[in-house]
């Protein structure tokens, strides 16, 4: 991947951007994701993610960006939610290059980057759930959030040392003993499947 590709950042909406404007930051977002996909996947398999699964999935198994009058039906709370967590994942990616950008190939960095563009994904699998579905979906949609990190950390055979205390985005993993339920029927990705 070329160096000016590593060093886009994806978008930061401010303190005061508006509905439309928040729906192109959330089209940029896609865009963006969408742009690492193919370097995403092939350092999540070198690093000994499972072969048969794409951390990100193609445009086609991406939500796609409705219009401005579908988002104008979407709760205030789930705008709010994906403005701030896009926010969150801008800092936290500037924070990633502030603290390796002299060494893109660590591991630490690699891990770092592939979370923050899962993370991506995430954040656009909710950011268009109508209020019915979301109330319905909310409880399942965190356990797979959960399952999927915690099946990473461990397919990847993460130490703790490695992440670092400070840069621990698996946290709240090591300290928990109880291990999740595996469904046999989702596949790692297929923990944020809403339809």
């Amino acid at each position: 991947m070329s160096e000016e590709l590593e060093c886009e950042s994806p978008p930061f909406p401010k303190e005061t951007t508006h509905l439309p404007r928040l729906l192109e930051c959330l089209a940029e977002l896609r865009e963006w994701m969408l742009g690492y996909r193919e370097w995403a996947n092939m350092a999540y398999h070198e690093i000994g993610g499972d072969g048969d699964v794409e951390l990100i999935p193609g445009s086609d198994a991406t939500p796609n960006i409705p219009t401005l009058q579908y988002y104008q039906l979407i709760a205030v709370l789930d705008m709010y939610q994906a403005h701030m967590s896009m926010r969150m994942l801008r800092e936290s990616w500037d924070k990633m290059i502030r603290t390796w950008e002299r060494d893109w190939d660590h591991q630490q960095a690699v891990i770092w980057r592939l979370r923050c563009l899962r993370w991506a994904y995430f954040i656009l699998c909710n950011a268009f759930i109508d209020p019915e579905t979301r109330e319905a979906k909310t409880e399942d949609m965190k356990m797979r959030m959960v399952q999927f990190q915690r099946r990473m950390a461990k397919e990847l055979h993460i130490p703790k040392e490695i992440l670092g205390e400070e840069n621990d985005f698996f946290g709240f993993l090591f300290g928990n003993d109880e291990e999740p339920e595996d469904d046999d029927e989702d596949e790692l990705t297929g923990g944020l499947d809403f339809e």
